[in-house]
């Protein structure tokens, strides 16, 4: 199943297998979509790949693995729990932190005073 549905924020493109229920997707979309507040630059583009992992023995794991595009940079970051919600919540939380290592301004070149060559 696959959804790309435009928000208010970004576009949030969702890919996942079948039996993954609309409310679901919706609640992807949403989280993702709520990264732009966190973003410098505008986020032109959110990919979400919901997944159950080939390599692992216990029933019911899903990964959750996103890529975001801000600028000239590609940011990614994976979730993996017994539940889309907490692996969604994962991988919003490591991208969320990314975005806020970022230099802030327009240019992504920015380099803090303290470490400029004088």
């Amino acid at each position: 199943m696959t959804s790309n549905q435009n928000t208010d924020v970004v576009p949030v493109e969702v890919h996942a297998g079948p039996g993954v229920a609309s409310t679901t997707l919706t609640y992807v979309i949403h989280r993702f979509g709520a990264l732009q507040q966190y973003a410098p630059r505008p986020i032109t583009r959110i990919s979400v790949r919901v997944t159950r992992p080939r390599d692992t023995t216990t029933p019911g794991l899903l990964r959750v693995g996103a890529g975001l595009s801000i600028g000239d940079r590609l940011l990614r970051a994976e979730g993996v729990g017994n539940s889309v919600i907490s692996a969604v919540d994962l991988a919003c939380d490591r991208l969320r932190r990314q975005l806020s290592n970022l230099p802030h301004g327009r240019r992504g070149d920015y380099v803090p005073h303290h470490q400029a060559a004088h």
